[in-house]
């Protein structure tokens, strides 16, 4: 079973935090989001275990560039602009930091 994907609103009525909440900490990568076109976009399941991690202990990620948008644009530089499949969108948050060649 494909996992339950949602909106901006639904993200936040989920997590009770503000629209704008979400939408700031997407954009900062903060949190597990995907940008689809002009919209955000969540897997319910990668909230769940970024809140069971402890939401703001990715503050560190940010600090060092390597938060969630950071982590997606590094896996697919092309994809910036937002055009991705739901399975590109899926795959793109599971894949988690990447190891860089030196």
């Amino acid at each position: 079973m494909a996992d339950e994907v949602m909106t901006t609103e639904e993200a936040s009525h989920y997590l009770k935090l503000s629209i704008q909440t979400i939408k700031q900490r997407a954009r900062e990568g903060r949190m597990p989001a995907a940008r689809i076109g002009r919209t955000w976009r969540f897997l319910k399941t990668e909230l769940d275990r970024w809140l069971a991690r402890g939401a703001d202990q990715d503050e560190d990620l940010v600090d060092e560039g390597l938060g969630y948008a950071a982590l997606a644009a590094e896996a697919d530089p092309a994809n910036q602009a937002g055009d991705m499949s739901l399975a590109e969108f899926e795959a793109s948050l599971r894949a988690g930091p990447t190891e860089t060649d030196e």
